[in-house]
């Protein structure tokens, strides 16, 4: 998923600055930038992180000034190099030379750098006040109730020893931004972002992804607060330790047990079960009629094409072509009938789902 790509390559991208900030080589200024340009080219929502970032960064570098400079900040590279700048060229000179590799299918398509500037414009039109319906609009506090505690058609699903923890982490944060100016910018990253993600209407739940390194960095530190004297490295172990228990049960839960379950907030225009019955219905039918096409008529049809990958003469199409007949018809529940009464030959029927609410009828060749 691109999510879990696009959170690793930020994470990269921070940590080669911090690396940047606190050595002053120029070879992480480079690979800061190449890890920003990946970000780039595997989504155009990238710039709202490093937006973010940047934003946290300067929040808490001006507190810590306030403070008389009594954290690291006046000794940092950046304040004593001269050649920042020129650190600052390289990276972005390589954030986009990394960017524009990957769109132009390394200099095969040029015309695809032209495209993924096309995609902001796009992104303004779904994120914008007048933006027509995707049937992805939630309410602003979506996000929230995943961090909270609910229950859904009998089971339940919560965050509840991470999230107060978190909590925690942004009130010490807010009592120490004149003092721990990493645990400032954790804190204003993990708010803005959360904010920024809440506040768009466009909503699902694989975002939650980029919350999660701000709310853990936050979280360790209230955990590390604790930790003081015996008295608090016991009550630090039992917080971590129940935290981790309630975090593993619900992974378990989510990505095992009902991975695929209705109820399971993180099951989103998931596949079905069924999906993985499409191979053997294809592959059965291909050997019954190894000189006949399989066809796929649907105005949805993925994941189909990762599960009939390798099986030879397989078509896609959104509506039903000219010529219909073949060894196996996979066909949309609402353009069955339309394909019904045009085939020639004699077909079994069958069912299988593909998502919650989209059921494929198969018409199967009879020999």
């Amino acid at each position: 998923m691109q999510e879990t790509l696009l959170v690793t390559f930020t994470l990269a991208t921070f940590l080669c600055v911090v690396l940047w900030w606190r050595r002053g080589h120029l070879g992480w200024a480079i690979v800061a930038g190449v890890s920003a340009g990946l970000m780039q080219a595997t989504k155009a929502s990238a710039p709202l992180f490093l937006a973010c970032a940047a934003v946290a960064a300067a929040a808490a570098i001006a507190l810590s000034r306030q403070s008389g400079g009594s954290t690291a900040t006046a000794s940092t590279p950046l304040s004593r190099s001269r050649h920042w700048r020129r650190a600052l060229l390289f990276a972005v000179g390589a954030a986009f030379l990394t960017a524009a590799l990957n769109y132009s299918s390394f200099g095969t398509h040029p015309a695809g750098v032209r495209d993924a500037l096309g995609a902001y414009a796009h992104a303004l039109t779904r994120f914008g006040a007048a933006a027509e319906p995707t049937g992805h609009e939630k309410a602003w506090w979506y996000y929230l109730r995943m961090f909270g505690w609910y229950r859904e058609g009998g089971m339940v699903w919560h965050q509840i020893a991470f999230s107060p923890l978190v909590v925690a982490g942004v009130l010490l944060a807010i009592k120490r931004c004149r003092q721990d100016a990493f645990l400032t910018w954790s804190a204003v990253y993990a708010v803005l972002v959360a904010g920024a993600f809440s506040y768009f209407a466009y909503k699902t739940p694989w975002h939650t992804v980029h919350f999660i390194p701000g709310f853990a960095l936050l979280a360790a530190s209230a955990v590390a607060a604790i930790g003081w004297g015996w008295i608090g490295r016991i009550v630090g172990f039992a917080l971590t330790l129940v935290t981790i228990v309630t975090l593993y049960q619900q992974t378990q839960r989510v990505a095992f047990l009902r991975p695929a379950d209705q109820r399971n907030p993180y099951a989103y225009v998931h596949s079905t079960p069924d999906v993985r019955k499409y191979r053997a219905v294809a592959e059965a039918a291909r050997a019954a009629a190894p000189d006949q096409p399989i066809r796929v008529i649907s105005d949805e049809y993925w994941p189909l094409p990762w599960y009939l990958r390798g099986i030879d003469n397989v078509g896609f199409y959104t509506t039903p072509p000219e010529e219909l007949d073949g060894a196996l018809l996979i066909v949309a529940a609402d353009q069955a009938e339309a394909v019904r009464a045009r085939l020639r030959r004699t077909y079994r029927e069958s069912f299988l789902g593909l998502r919650p609410g989209v059921i494929c009828v198969l018409f199967i060749l009879e020999p």
